[in-house]
């Protein structure tokens, strides 16, 4: 078994490290009853009081929170380093000393099956770094992170930052079977203190080259993109991502609810706190590698993030009296005192003020040239400081450049092979997702692949063709012969393309041969609906990992029906309106029936006595809940979904797996069957997302229903909907999850399917 390696980045400056404000204090940590921590090794370090350089705040104190929640999970090999403690330099025989040597230390104390922590809270830096031919480095910007001692010089750059990509990820691979490795490091890599200022003034370049590809098996989450910089968090005054990632693993980001929290779930926790509560600067953490690795399972509810951001709201501040008036008023009574003898008392007052009004004229002028000396030089270094980072950017770019043509001109050869072609394509626009500085060939590469791949299609759509057309033409000849022979082969060929991507072209044909020959669900019917045959059995019928009403699970036996391929589209409900058979739906914003251009859309805006009106005019009926299911885990199997266990995304069904509603476009619905991925394996459409879909039965507990598949006909408050819509998260999507409907509710979510009795 690989290893796996989980990064986050936080190393960042910060204000005081008390605990304080509405934040919960993070240094008492739930135990764990299964001390999952016990074959694990960690090592910390917190660099707060930097020698050189500006210290970071608060780090020593995050970094004890974290080994507090470490040994609740029943780890026992930690080792910290702070401050001083966290040296790094080479020996006379190049082995690592300090930092390095102590990770190495801890990789080898993982346990099989366990997982190296490794957590840096301190500063981070570009460094540039040259093509160097007797040394074979590489010209571009490296990624560091800097040690207690670090210097604010090129050169101290070099010897006290650890490079990210030469000298750390390739250590987190423990040697041990089936071990895994999670380093936190709370940074940024602009090399920028949480003012926004330079560590290294003048040295350090604005900018930051990508970094190498992320290893397999390892997760990356950095606590702030680009030349962004990582700061406190506000109410707190400690790094902010350290503590965030740190909350969002006690549970604070299980936003699925089920018991385990992702690197995925961290980052979007953790970019959702710090914009409800940071005003002073963008910081967006990222997530490259395996993101999708849970990280540890949850024990802890969530703060309001709402409550915290208000109380967090500040009040105007008093504006402190300015110097300038202090010191006038000072000097000018000063200047009362001057010789007045032998004035009369209106001479006398009159010389007093005139002293006055002479002093407070002098230091107004002094006061005016000081502030125009002081204004020149803001403005003659902000004139070195822009010049200095266009030079920067220019000098960057150019070696970036350099870099991206020469991987090019390999892709472009690699290209002649439009297979190997288009692999090498999306590494090299991968490689430079990310990167600060974009890609200069991303135009040229993506039609280079559009290209590519439309070779691939065309050549694989012929081959697909050619082949199908051999088969039909088999099929069709046993066919046309009649008899249950005839039906079976047309059955059997129908079989054989349902799940292919390419589809069927001679499906159609097919199915109107085999609804001739009476073959039990196929072909099309009254509106075009199209039957898929569904051949019956027994199943388990409920689940243990969702909602109590989805318990208790039975045994329960369905016999054969066929069920429209498809939700009933617009245009199919529209024939029956046409037809008086059915009244017309509700319109409005979201609701497709008055929506040019939607008639492939399913139906939604209807209420149950509507969808079984259709229904009874199709010749069929609503499918009892049994049904819906057994058909939903493609005839009974043991699956959370119709295509299998995976996690449902947008790759199979209309839904909001974190994109947005509807993937991502809003409050709308999708043509039916736009996810075949997402197809049972009998070829049933859409039977997780796009909309939920009535059933007949009334909605009420399992222990009442029936096992022989029949629906539910005790009367209750609600009808039963099932599948999930467009607006659903993973969780709605299950094939065992339920919900109940007011049955004359007509809702943007919610249309239906129909099913029938096979012959």
């Amino acid at each position: 078994m690989r290893a796996v390696s989980i990064v986050f980045l936080s190393i960042l400056a910060c204000a005081p490290a008390a605990h304080a404000g509405p934040w919960p204090d993070l240094a008492e940590a739930p135990r764990s009853k299964t001390r999952e921590g016990a074959r694990d090794a960690a090592l910390i370090v917190a660099i707060e009081d930097y020698a050189h350089v500006p210290d970071v705040r608060g780090a020593r104190r995050n970094a004890a929170d974290w080994r507090a929640w470490l040994r609740a999970r029943g780890v026992t090999e930690i080792e910290v380093l702070q401050d001083a403690d966290a040296w790094h330099r080479f020996d006379a025989d190049g082995q690592p000393l300090g930092i390095l040597s102590r990770l190495d230390r801890m990789a080898a104390k993982v346990k099989p099956g366990g997982t190296l922590w490794f957590v840096f809270i301190g500063h981070g830096a570009p460094v540039v770094v040259r093509k160097d031919d007797a040394t074979g480095s590489k010209s571009g910007v490296e990624p560091v992170l800097l040690a207690h001692g670090v210097r604010q010089t090129a050169d101290g750059l070099r010897a006290d930052g650890i490079s990210l990509d030469a000298q750390i990820l390739p250590r987190l691979r423990p040697k041990a079977r089936g071990a895994r490795s999670v380093a936190v490091l709370d940074t940024c890599f602009s090399g920028k203190d949480t003012a926004g200022r330079a560590v290294v003034p003048k040295l350090q370049p604005l900018i930051v080259a990508g970094s190498s590809a992320v290893p397999a098996g390892v997760t990356l989450l950095s606590a702030a993109k680009g030349d962004q910089f990582a700061g406190p968090l506000p109410g707190l005054g400690r790094p902010a991502f350290s503590y965030l990632a740190l909350g969002a693993l006690r549970g604070w980001a299980d936003d699925d609810g089920d018991g385990n929290v992702t690197a995925n779930e961290v980052r979007q926790y953790v970019e959702d706190a710090l914009y409800r509560v940071v005003k002073d600067r963008t910081q967006t953490p990222d997530a490259q590698g395996e993101v999708a690795a849970a990280l540890a399972r949850v024990a802890e509810a969530a703060p309001d993030l709402a409550a915290i951001a208000q109380a967090l709201t500040p009040t105007r501040p008093v504006a402190p009296r300015d110097d300038f008036e202090a010191r006038l008023a000072e000097a000018t009574a000063g200047a009362a005192a001057v010789d007045t003898t032998g004035m009369s008392p209106l001479d006398a007052e009159m010389a007093r003020l005139a002293a006055q009004q002479a002093e407070r004229q002098r230091i107004e002028r002094e006061e005016a040239e000081r502030k125009a000396r002081e204004e020149a030089e803001r403005q003659r270094r902000l004139a070195e400081a822009a010049e200095a980072e266009r030079q920067a950017r220019e000098r960057a770019m150019a070696l970036h450049t350099a870099d991206v043509d020469a991987k090019w001109a390999k892709v472009k050869a690699v290209a002649r092979d439009p297979a190997k072609g288009v692999r090498a394509v999306e590494a090299f626009v991968g490689f430079y997702a990310a990167h600060p500085l974009g890609n200069p060939r991303q135009a040229e590469a993506e039609a280079l692949k559009t290209k590519l791949e439309a070779t691939l299609e065309a050549e694989a759509a012929r081959a697909h063709a050619a082949e199908v057309e051999r088969a039909w033409a088999l099929t069709k000849k046993v066919a046309k012969r009649g008899g249950p022979e005839g039906k079976k082969a047309l059955e059997l060929f129908l079989k054989q393309y349902a799940d292919h991507p390419r589809g069927n072209p001679k499906s159609d044909e097919a199915q109107s041969m085999l609804w001739d020959l009476g073959g039990g669900g196929g072909g099309r019917g009254k509106a075009g609906i199209e039957w898929v045959r569904i051949p019956g059995g027994s199943f388990r019928m409920g689940s243990t990992k969702g909602g109590s009403d989805e318990k208790p699970v039975r045994t329960v036996r369905v016999g054969d029906l066929a069920l429209s391929k498809t939700e009933v589209t617009v245009g199919q409900y529209r024939a029956c309106v046409d037809a008086r058979a059915c009244t017309a739906p509700d319109t409005g914003t979201y609701c497709n029936w008055d929506k040019s251009g939607r008639d492939d859309h399913p139906i939604n805006c209807v209420d149950w006595e509507q969808a079984s009106a259709f229904a009874k005019w199709a010749g069929g009926r609503l499918p009892s809940e049994a049904e819906w299911e057994y058909a939903a885990r493609s005839g009974g199997k043991s699956r959370e979904y119709p295509w299998g266990d995976q996690k449902a995304d947008c790759s199979r069904a209309v839904m909001d797996d974190g994109s947005g509603n509807g993937c991502g476009k809003g409050g709308t619905t999708f043509p039916v069957c736009s996810k075949p991925a997402g197809n049972t394996a009998q070829g049933v459409c859409d039977m997780a997302g796009n909309v939920w879909e009535w059933v007949a039965d009334w909605y009420g507990p399992y222990g009442e229903a029936p096992n022989d598949g029949s629906a539910r006909t005790r009367t209750a408050q609600f009808r039963v909907g099932r599948g999930g819509g467009w607006n659903n998260a993973a969780r709605g999507l299950r094939a065992a999850h339920r919900s109940g409907r007011s049955p004359g509710g007509r809702r943007i979510n919610l249309g239906f399917r129909v099913a029938r009795a096979t012959p």
